[in-house]
């Protein structure tokens, strides 16, 4: 039983990866799918920097509360 669903799963996952690939046109824009996750997770990165940044500075300069 572990066998059949495992090939089913298997199949299905596989026609997935038709499905967006080819009807999608998914298969022939990889530049700009690269490109797009890039940025954004370099962006994503850039924001975290900030955030710790600017945590930092007003971690240190805010009065402590009693």
């Amino acid at each position: 039983m572990l066998i059949g669903n495992s090939l089913y799963i298997g199949l299905t996952l596989l026609k997935a990866f038709y499905i967006v690939a080819y009807f999608m046109h998914l298969k022939f824009e990889k530049l700009g799918l690269q490109l797009a996750l890039s940025v954004s997770f370099i962006f994503i990165i850039y924001f975290i920097v900030l955030m710790l940044i600017e945590g930092g500075y007003i971690h240190d300069h805010m009065p402590q509360l009693p």
